[in-house]
């Protein structure tokens, strides 16, 4: 005949072993879709990323344009004052412009360049954080084995406890 306090340890353990089973998966399986959801992150911040640096040469391309239109305009006004555009003051002034959009310009592309650097520094923290949470998830893994190691043992135990004072 058996024991029935054997028997209810038994089930006591077999129990506890598939729920502290599940919740590691539970947990490992949040802390992948958390990891995933990082990685994503960080797809997101490189495109943006991309993407500034093309605002960044757009609004450059168009600055440029403004200043090339200001300078014919320069040019046509000082010849039709009767002046040469190719020398003396005329010249001056528009070389001045074509110094200050060609600066102008540059700093468009630097503040976007900069401003890439920033989503780029984002997703460099999203990529660490997957790789943090996917190693969260292994050990979350390996805990679990050995917490269902441990209540094996113990119920183990128990139940030939409780065996042995049923003799």
């Amino acid at each position: 005949m058996c024991n029935p306090q054997a028997a209810l340890a038994a089930g006591q353990t077999a129990v506890s072993v598939m729920g502290t089973m599940q919740q590691g998966r539970a947990a490992a399986a949040a802390q992948r879709y958390d990891a995933d959801i990082a990685d994503e992150n960080a797809r997101r911040a490189g495109e943006t990323a991309n993407d500034a640096l093309r605002r960044g040469e757009t609004a450059a391309f168009d600055h440029y344009r403004e200043v090339r239109s200001l300078m014919g305009t320069q040019e046509a006004q000082a010849a039709a004052n009767g002046l040469d555009p190719t020398s003396g003051s005329a010249a001056d002034v528009i070389g001045d412009s074509r110094f200050l959009g060609n600066l102008d310009a540059n700093r468009i592309r630097e503040n976007a360049r900069r401003e890439a650097l920033g989503f780029d520094y984002q997703a460099s923290g999203y990529r660490a954080e997957a790789t943090g949470k996917r190693r969260a998830a292994r050990n979350t893994q390996i805990a679990t084995r050995y917490a269902v190691a441990g209540t094996l043992l113990s119920g183990a135990s128990q139940t030939y406890s409780s065996a042995m004072k049923g003799r």
